[in-house]
């Protein structure tokens, strides 16, 4: 004991010497950031989901000053945007010098600066570029934070590819698969996404990854993030060559014994889903055709892949056990790892996705779909009857950076996220090094089931240590406030914990407090570890299912969210976002419910007391953690996102919700929007807006003047009926807000084009297409229709394409064209495709629309009034193009209304 004893103070006194070690000292704050033409406050905001991007220019840079007396040793960048060509430039006697070339490596980078105090990051290119930027730091010298990410390269060889369709996907259908095979066993996970979705969702990915231990960068493709619904719509959106190719090189490339991929059905539909089950299976098959994808052959090889599972798949079924505490997740289970990951994925935090192993889509089932080395006898491991070699490091060399909570820019984790972070509030570090008798394997693994201890305490100064190496066999631990963070087991261990000297009042020091193993010892024992490593996640799920957003990664909103002025976005000249604006609550009287008709792409909720369904969209990043309540929308006030650069424009109430993106196809140089909308029925109403409602059929304006004089949020075309007046044709049914202007209407006819089917949207707020004749003016109007659009074909009724699409020749040429739809009474589509654009957009034909409309969901939709009338607005603003059209004119068609919804006083109706 006496041996043992002396040991430890030896220990000691080393720890104490290297407790001195320097803490890298956060100066961002401190220094002057600037850029040319455009302010820097959002570059160090405290939130990796808002951006910063500086004025298109050639040679565009941010700038740094470091305060007096100070250098900066490190520079810590989460790009949105890698940049192609850029360097880090020091001033040095008054002339720029290149310091870094950069090497766009990895979307979170951290640079070596070595001592400068006047710097600039610069766009090299020689073209006007911008620089899209989510956060920065630097530091001074000494020991960076450990939220600071340090990536390795991919690893070469992969014992399991891991075939994601989307960030976080790795996490809810996967589970443990990457804390327990690729961190806790030591083995080569290689995670690879078809797309990233989105800038914010890149970085949320990267901090996922990184708090389960993840060191190596990850695979990220660049496929467009889309919905759809169907096998053949996926590979509609994704090209199935292009997908081939993709996924038969990453097997050809990093060799995986096992790939790992999606449920054929998509989960809960996801045709991007089906499409990477379906490819991941065809291409592991063929990755030894040296005639499949010959180019990735030619490069890398071929390779037989061994084993193929799939989510969910029915053959030969395996249920994986995802709940064993494992030592480098420091207790959790994978299952814990996983859901604390998903966690740090804060745009996702309204969706009613979570990670569980009971639910429909357990992230612990998987079938064994294709084997070249037989079934699986045993179960429960994916490598069963494959030998591999555990990497070079263990799993805690491998993760010698503890695990942490992945803020980009100086964000300390809450309290929410605290089993996954290695940093107290207060920004110190808690460090353990364990010590004890030697014990079988079993109880190794658990520091808190010793049976006896004894304490002692002595004061240490403040600082974070490093491995020991020499004395007793030891190792180290990264003690958060929830629990522990990185342990290495060894034998005769015995306990000694760090912890900040509050006793003093000056909280400069440390507190060692030894804990030593003896038999007749003290029997009483410290708060079970895993006690806390679950309360902040239990407290987390407790948050969503009452409603309340847990944000782990962002600081907590200041409940006076008034104060916060709106940020204007200079170029739109829109407001980005205005917070909490005095308006009504979300509740309304109970309505008539009807028969709810769901989207494929979500389970949706609704609540007694109001009638509006699940806002089942993404946020803009900006906005991210904006309170919502437990439908998606608003908890309060009024937010609003306008970036033509990212085509996305996006507002939110706590009674509507619209999305609306631009989305581009180079391969078919095809341009199209497609907008979301989701509201509250007994508030808003998606409608008629009529110019002049006294003389509906006489003024013609551009249709952005009529959503600016009338404040609508958004807007598109109509039917355009006003065109066929005084011509010898048909009209068509034409009613608005109650009102029949026009009732004779053509027999239905298949092939003429339009043929002036219906779309009738009643005061319920459900919606419904019709032959051009199927019913009177009378019908419509008893029945409760407040508007009925004359135009078509109807592209889907019932749920069921309009059988004579393919009948109608005029819809079969490329054109600029527009639909709408319904997918549930409160949640409608719009869809418009710009044409006639040279090298931007060709156009589609009314097949495009309807397969668009079919993927999202609609139970309903009517092909619109296209060419030069199809036009969308946001805001009181036109955002979409016209094409040349009769002697090169690009203005829209003058029109005398528009169909739209909502209505906000932050649009001013006098503005020029």
């Amino acid at each position: 004991m006496k041996k043992l004893i002396a040991g430890i103070f030896l220990c000691l006194l080393l720890f104490m010497n290297m407790a001195c070690a320097e803490i890298a000292e956060d100066l961002t704050s401190q220094c002057r950031i600037t850029s040319a033409g455009k302010g820097t406050e959002s570059v160090h905001d405290g939130l990796y989901t808002s951006f910063w991007r500086n004025r298109e220019m050639k040679n565009g840079y941010l700038e740094f000053e470091t305060p007096e007396g100070k250098s900066a040793r490190w520079l810590y960048i989460c790009f949105g945007e890698e940049p192609q060509y850029w360097e880090i430039q020091a001033e040095r006697g008054g002339q720029w010098e290149t310091i870094i070339v950069g090497e766009m490596r990895y979307a979170h980078t951290l640079l070596d600066l070595g001592a400068v105090t006047h710097f600039r990051l610069i766009d090299t290119s020689g073209k006007k570029a911008q620089f899209k930027i989510n956060e920065v730091s630097v530091f001074g010298d000494g020991e960076l934070p450990d939220w600071v990410q340090v990536w390795q390269p991919t690893q070469d060889k992969a014992d399991i590819l891991l075939l994601a369709a989307h960030p976080d996907d790795e996490l809810l259908f996967f589970g443990g698969t990457i804390p327990d095979y690729g961190v806790e066993r030591g083995l080569s996970v290689v995670v690879a996404y078809m797309s990233y979705s989105n800038t914010t969702r890149k970085s949320e990915l990267l901090n996922g990854l990184w708090s389960m231990g993840v060191r190596n960068y990850p695979v990220i493709g660049t496929f467009h993030d889309t919905y759809s619904g169907t096998l053949e719509d996926g590979y509609h959106r994704w090209k199935q060559k292009d997908v081939d190719t993709f996924i038969t090189g990453l097997i050809r490339r990093y060799r995986p014994e096992v790939v790992l991929s999606h449920d054929v059905n998509g989960e809960y539909g996801h045709g991007a889903h089906k499409v990477c089950a379906d490819a991941a299976l065809r291409c592991s098959m063929n990755a030894s055709d040296p005639t499949f994808c010959p180019d990735s052959a030619q490069i890398y090889g071929t390779w037989d892949v061994k084993k193929v599972y799939l989510h969910l798949a029915k053959e030969q079924p395996i249920h994986m056990n995802w709940r064993v505490p494992l030592a480098s997740q420091n207790g959790r289970t994978g299952l814990e790892a996983a859901d604390a990951a998903y966690r740090l994925h804060v745009t996702q935090a309204t969706t009613h996705f979570v990670v569980s192993d009971e639910d429909k889509n357990s992230c612990a089932d998987f079938g064994l779909v294709y084997s070249t080395v037989g079934p699986d006898i045993e179960g429960g491991d994916f490598l069963e009857h494959i030998e591999v070699t555990t990497a070079d490091l263990s799993p805690t060399d491998a993760n010698e950076k503890p695990a942490t909570v992945a803020n980009t820019g100086n964000v300390q984790p809450t309290d929410a996220a605290a089993d996954a972070a290695q940093m107290e509030p207060s920004g110190r570090a808690k460090v353990v090094l364990v010590m004890e008798p030697a014990a079988d394997e079993s109880s190794a693994t658990d520091t808190s089931n010793t049976d006896t201890k004894q304490e002692t305490a002595l004061s240490t100064n403040d600082g974070v240590l490093a491995r020991i190496e020499s004395g007793p066999s030891v190792s180290l631990q990264t003690e958060t406030a929830a629990g522990t963070d990185e342990t290495t087991e060894q034998p005769n261990q015995a306990l000694i914990t760090f912890t900040p000297d509050t006793a003093s009042g000056t909280g400069s020091g440390m507190t060692a407090k030894i804990i030593t193993t003896d038999e007749t010892a003290s029997a009483d024992e410290p708060e079970d570890e895993q006690d806390q490593t679950e309360g902040p996640d239990q407290q987390a799920q407790t948050d969503q299912a009452d409603g309340t957003q847990q944000q782990p990664d962002v600081p907590a909103a200041s409940d006076d969210t008034t104060s916060q002025p709106a940020q204007m976005d200079a170029a739109a000249g829109l407001p980005i976002a205005v917070l909490e604006t005095a308006t009504e609550d979300g509740a309304g009287k109970a309505g008539p419910q009807k028969e709810r008709i769901t989207s494929p792409s979500a389970v949706r909720t609704s609540s007694e007391t109001t009638r509006k369904p699940y806002a089942d969209v993404a946020w803009p990043a900006d906005l991210a953690d904006v309170p919502k309540d437990e439908l998606g929308y608003a908890a309060s006030g009024e937010w609003v996102h306008a970036d033509d650069t990212e085509g996305l424009w996006f507002y939110a109430t706590a009674t509507l919700v619209v999305r609306v993106e631009r989305i581009f196809d180079p391969v078919e140089v095809l341009t199209w929007y497609e907008a979301h909308i989701f509201c509250d029925l007994d508030r808003e109403r998606f409608g008629s807006i009529l110019y002049d409602p006294d003389k509906p059929q006489n003024k013609h304006v551009q249709a952005k003047l009529i959503a600016k004089e009338n404040q609508v949020v958004f807007g598109m075309n109509t039917d355009y009926y006003t065109y066929r007046l005084g011509r010898k044709t048909m009209i068509g049914m034409v009613i608005r807000d109650g009102r029949v202007f026009f009732d004779r209407v053509p027999e239905a006819n298949r092939r003429q084009f339009p043929n002036l089917d219906t779309l009738a949207m009643y005061d319920d707020g459900h919606w419904a297409v019709y032959r051009s004749d199927e019913r009177l003016a009378s019908e419509y109007i008893a029945d409760g229709a407040i508007d009925v659009w004359s135009f078509g074909p109807y592209l889907i009724r019932d749920g069921e394409y309009n059988p004579f699409l393919k009948e109608m020749k005029n819809g079969f040429t490329p054109q600029p064209r527009c639909a709408i739809g319904m997918v549930e009474p409160g949640h409608y589509y719009a869809i418009l495709a710009e044409g006639r654009i040279k090298n931007v957009s060709v156009g589609v034909d009314i097949q495009f629309l309807a397969d668009h409309a079919m993927a999202v969901g609609c139970k309903e939709a009517l092909n619109l009034d296209g060419g030069q009338t199809a036009v969308m607005c946001f805001m009181g603003q036109q955002i979409t193009r016209i094409g040349k059209y009769n002697g090169g004119n690009t203005s829209p068609r003058a029109t005398t209304e528009l169909m739209g919804i909502g209505h906000s006083d932050l649009i001013d109706p006098n503005t020029k």
